[in-house]
């Protein structure tokens, strides 16, 4: 990896950590943290030996009970600039969206939570220690096979659910024949964890 500015990078495991390092604007994005943190997860993602990124910053300005979220932009003069008007509407609703994005409000975690906005929240102090515990079951499981979850998603997402079922169903015949589902299938009659190839 090389040297970031903005970001450190570190590898435990088959896990890629991505830390956000701008502490001083409470780790707020703007193009050089972007790019840093885009670059940063394509080396990620395209190492075999890594299974899963986990992307953090320091506990005052990220994620937890303690997190806050919004969409800013509007305050500054511009529109999010990666995705946000685009995204925010998909995960929480075109309304609850739009009155992020044109007034500035930030909801904290617990209606982040509600809204659909997160997976969970957990309380600061543990942080870390859930994503890492998270990010390693993720990445000892079968590389093609997350992949494969992670584009399933994907085209749901993008495309819709009839383009997400067709997608899906050619993964799930195409899976049979990798080695991993083989050895998952034994594991499973053998009553032991499987040891997944990744290839």
């Amino acid at each position: 990896m090389p040297h970031y500015d903005l970001i450190l990078t570190e590898t435990r495991n088959r896990v890629g950590y991505i830390t956000l390092n701008r502490p001083e604007a409470l780790n707020a994005l703007n193009l050089q943290l972007s790019g840093e943190i885009i670059e940063a997860a394509l080396a990620y993602d395209t190492d075999p030996e890594i299974g899963a990124i986990v992307i953090t910053g320091s506990e005052r300005a990220f994620a937890a009970d303690t997190a806050k979220f919004g969409q800013p932009e509007i305050n500054l003069g511009v529109i999010p600039g990666m995705g946000g008007s685009q995204r925010l509407p998909a995960a929480i609703g075109k309304y609850k969206a739009a009155e992020m994005l044109f007034t500035a409000r930030v909801m904290n975690a617990d209606e982040a939570d509600r809204a659909g906005l997160v997976s969970r929240v957990v309380p600061a102090a543990e942080l870390l220690d859930e994503a890492t515990a998270v990010a390693e079951t993720i990445a000892a499981k079968s590389l093609p096979v997350v992949y494969a979850m992670k584009n399933a998603l994907r085209v749901s997402q993008d495309s819709g659910i009839t383009d997400g079922v067709r997608y899906e169903q050619q993964a799930f015949t195409s899976g049979f024949s990798l080695h991993d589902q083989k050895e998952g299938m034994a594991a499973f009659r053998e009553k032991r964890d499987p040891e997944f190839r990744s290839e």
